[in-house]
């Protein structure tokens, strides 16, 4: 019985220090240099000088940049919502302590559409509430155990991006992302929509479609209730909210469905926030397709244009 009991407690040592290497593996090899973890690192020998950060998604990470407006930091990351955004803010503020007079977010067509959240799961796992988030989306035993899963077991159902690593060495986010400079936490891409043909454009505007708006198009209340959320937090902290409709290329504005609720909605909340205003650049860059890396994602040139704007409202 004895030896049963040693060959037990061996087996689980061995799968223990198995786990704890492929968590460590996941995060500091097979993402140690993804966006998110650049990010970090960036904000942390920047942290001193920040007191703006820009939140969100794709079109804020690409859009916004950062160096063009003093005291910025772009913290956004590909596929994040507000409700990640809110999370991630307050750690920022209770967590970190970090003293801020202004944020920047996206109030775009998709920005209250469902999102999918399984990116940079092991990131995000480090602060979002999931007791709460289960609350106010009904789904607690999913969100439980998925933030259980980016806390202790960052690499499980993550096969595909194992298994691009492996064959790579790269990060497994879009392959050219990690060619791409990044300077305080802003992608810059020198991409050009132009390479692509009319008829190519509109396809891949169709594409978008379906992963920003996917088979049910809506306003998803729980994003709404987070935008509440963020916009609540800025006002107790006497924070600026400035949010931001992204220019969109002409293709993705052809093929978008009427934006009028989730435009609305968003109208609605900012004209309820002491502290929170809208910036409507959707449409500035409307014919000007040299300034879009693709059908909705600005270039470089098209983020320090936007980003000029963004600084002079926050000037004001």
């Amino acid at each position: 019985m004895q030896r049963r009991h040693l060959h037990i407690l061996i087996t689980c040592v061995v799968v223990a220090a198995v786990h704890v290497a492929l968590v460590h593996w996941y995060r500091h090899g097979v993402m140690g240099y993804g966006i998110a973890e650049r990010t970090l690192q960036q904000f942390e020998s920047l942290r001193e000088q920040v007191d703006i950060v820009a939140l969100g998604d794709s079109h804020v990470k690409w859009g916004i940049e950062a160096e063009a407006i003093p005291g910025a930091f772009n913290f956004a990351l590909p596929g994040e919502s507000y409700v990640q955004s809110y999370y991630r803010l307050r750690s920022l503020l209770d967590d970190e302590g970090q003293v801020l007079r202004a944020v920047v977010l996206p109030a775009d067509p998709h920005s209250l559409a469902r999102h999918s959240d399984h990116q940079f799961r092991h990131y995000y796992a480090a602060f979002v509430d999931p007791f709460e988030l289960g609350r106010v989306d009904g789904e607690m035993l999913h969100r439980v155990i998925e933030s259980l899963r980016g806390r202790l077991a960052p690499y499980a159902g993550q096969r595909a991006n194992l298994l691009a690593y492996l064959e790579t060495g790269r990060p497994p986010e879009v392959r050219w992302l990690d060619e791409v400079p990044m300077h305080a936490g802003s992608l810059a891409s020198d991409r050009l929509v132009t390479a692509f043909s009319p008829a190519g454009r509109r396809a891949k505007a169709q594409e978008r479609m379906g992963y920003h708006f996917g088979q049910a198009p809506g306003l998803d209340p729980t994003l709404g209730y987070y935008l509440g959320k963020l916009l609540s937090l800025c006002a107790e902290r006497g924070i600026r909210v400035l949010l931001v409709r992204f220019p969109l290329g002409d293709a993705y504005l052809e093929a978008l469905p009427d934006p009028a609720a989730s435009d609305a909605m968003i109208a609605r909340m900012v004209d309820a926030s002491e502290n929170a205003e809208l910036l409507d650049a959707r449409r500035v860059f409307a014919n000007r397709p040299q300034l879009f890396a693709d059908v909705d994602h600005l270039n470089r040139e098209g983020a320090a244009l936007l980003s000029r704007r963004v600084a002079r409202r926050l000037a004001r």
